[in-house]
């Protein structure tokens, strides 16, 4: 949950600094339909995010942007998991995989994009052996 909060604080503040305000109750993570329809990002906005971002959250952003899954299955992403999975990347550079759903059990696929397998791959070198979460 700290790492939804810090990565909804992040885009966030970005947001707020160079373009208009999001409204959000203190201290609360928003809800899909909290913030739906208040503004969808473009692809110059998530430009500007990912250039002014540490290693880490320019990995972060670019696995959200590459799967498209909601934050609670991103964050039920194992590095161990993801580590095994970037064995398999293509000549074309994408890593597709198989995952389970937390939440509902259902079977969700995962693709990862060029971008996403090279900053997970820089972040995952840095990332301590016993962290639980990506």
């Amino acid at each position: 949950m700290r790492e939804a909060r810090a990565l909804v604080s992040s885009i966030r503040a970005v947001f707020s600094s160079e373009y208009a305000s999001i409204k959000m109750q203190k201290g609360k993570v928003p809800g899909q339909e909290m913030v739906a329809w208040e503004h969808r990002f473009n692809l110059s906005e998530f430009k500007e995010m990912y250039m002014i971002s540490n290693i880490e959250s320019k990995a972060r952003l670019s696995v959200t942007i590459s799967l498209g899954w909601r934050i609670g299955e991103l964050l039920s992403l194992k590095p161990s998991f993801i580590k095994e999975v970037l064995k398999t990347v293509d000549s074309d550079g994408f890593v597709a995989f198989d995952y389970k759903r937390k939440k509902t059990g259902a079977r969700i696929r995962g693709i990862l994009n060029p971008c996403a397998v090279h900053d997970l791959t820089l972040y995952l070198e840095r990332v301590p052996r016993d962290r639980e979460e990506l």
